[in-house]
């Protein structure tokens, strides 16, 4: 429907949000979740859905440690069928926090929706005058959301023409995984990644599951658990570190470098 207005939310907590800030002020709208994560695995080419869809493939790779596979290729499914129904001319608002995952989403959003005839709208202040960093609109309260529509600013067909030729440069770079690191998108290949979890791993065993947790709370680097076992298993299939017990689920084993 050509004028109908969008909220493009970057995961389900973040749509969470945006639907209870609607009951807090916040102008109604459509709100479309967008799940698939651009931090790791290769990037669509293109910008259009059928590009996206092949990125199901990737998560399919990751059977071994995304234990729920089925679900996700559902998840990713419905996200692909919501964007479809944005239809020519209509207006879409973006929330963009500081995180690889969410500027990611941003770029390619922002082209497909301009190929779309729609008019995009984002806010990227999300940390705007706070001290800690807002990855993601999920940080912030219903009310606070409700209130930042006086911080949306129209994307300008500039802009997003050069983030559609910082796509491509990404692409062409072909990395295992994208980082934000002192504003500036970088892929980085899987030695990178490797080294971020084996720094936590030492001579004593630990269950994969709590190495995972520890790693996710303490590290600066914005991890996944999916990322984490990932990248866990490969330096065991590498036999750069040894482990006890079962190759199952992170309960089943544990894992340490040998003296």
């Amino acid at each position: 429907m050509k004028g109908k207005k969008y909220y493009i939310a970057y995961g389900d907590a973040a749509a969470l949000t945006i639907k209870n800030a609607i009951y807090d002020g916040l102008e109604k709208a459509t709100i479309v979740c967008f799940r698939d994560d651009f931090t790791q695995g290769p990037l669509p080419s293109q910008f259009d859905l059928i590009s996206l869809g092949k990125r199901k493939a990737y998560w399919q790779s990751l059977s071994a440690v995304l234990y729920n596979v089925s679900d996700i290729d559902a998840v990713l499914d419905y996200s692909i069928d919501e964007l479809n129904q944005i239809g020519q001319g209509s207006v879409v608002y973006l929330w963009t926090g500081d995180s690889a995952y969410d500027r990611l989403a941003t770029m390619w959003l922002s082209v497909l929706l301009d190929q779309k005839g729609c008019v995009v709208f984002n806010n990227s202040k999300l940390s705007a005058g706070g001290d800690e960093k807002i990855i993601n609109l999920a940080m912030l309260s219903p009310k606070t959301v409700a209130t930042t529509e006086k911080d949306f600013e129209i994307v300008h067909p500039m802009k997003i023409s050069m983030w559609r030729l910082s796509w491509k440069n990404l692409v062409e770079e072909n990395g295992d995984y994208r980082v934000l690191e002192n504003e500036q998108l970088l892929n980085k290949d899987r030695r990178f990644m490797k080294d971020c979890v084996k720094k936590y791993i030492d001579s004593k065993p630990i269950i994969a599951r709590d190495l995972i947790e520890k790693i996710l709370t303490e590290d600066p680097m914005p991890l996944s658990d999916i990322t984490v076992e990932y990248e866990l298993r490969n330096l065991i299939n590498d036999r750069e570190v040894d482990f006890q017990g079962e190759l199952d689920t992170m309960i089943d084993y544990k894992v340490f470098i040998p003296a």
